[in-house]
């Protein structure tokens, strides 16, 4: 769990105003760096739907939750 917060605060330093999903701190993998722009968080899409099928969505219901 450490490295996670580690990963939260190394992209918080390089960009304070990255957005995260709440609820999905299982599902983020760490953060991309791009050309020119400030970085992004990366989460894992399979553990994403994962997640909102445990909360009781149906498989297309969390996909569509997830393309917004």
């Amino acid at each position: 769990m450490r490295l996670l917060e580690e990963d939260f605060e190394s992209l918080y330093a390089e960009n304070p105003e990255a957005l995260l999903a709440d609820g999905l701190e299982e599902a983020f993998i760490g953060y991309a760096s791009r050309i020119n722009m400030p970085p992004l968080a990366v989460y894992d899409i399979k553990k994403c739907r994962e997640i909102y099928k445990s909360q009781g969505m149906t498989e297309d219901e969390a996909d569509e939750w997830l393309s917004f």
